[in-house]
């Protein structure tokens, strides 16, 4: 099973041309004009080490932040 960030789940199967969809996507419930895509970050944390994480910014066509 394999979904993106604006796709739903659907069923998918590997292969050596790489990845072919088996089943139907469901249709999305919500536009996906409103759903945040995922951005890769990394931070430092204790230690000396590296985090990594997925921030997924405000997205919504219907709002703007105030200036500033």
């Amino acid at each position: 099973v394999a979904r993106g960030p604006r796709h739903s789940s659907t069923i998918v199967r590997l292969g050596p041309e790489g990845l072919e969809g088996v089943g139907e996507p469901k249709q999305l419930l919500v536009d996906a004009s409103y759903i945040s895509a995922p951005e890769p970050i990394e931070f430092p944390t204790t230690g000396g080490e590296t985090a990594h994480a997925f921030f997924y910014p405000p997205h919504n066509p219907d709002f703007a932040a105030p200036a500033g």
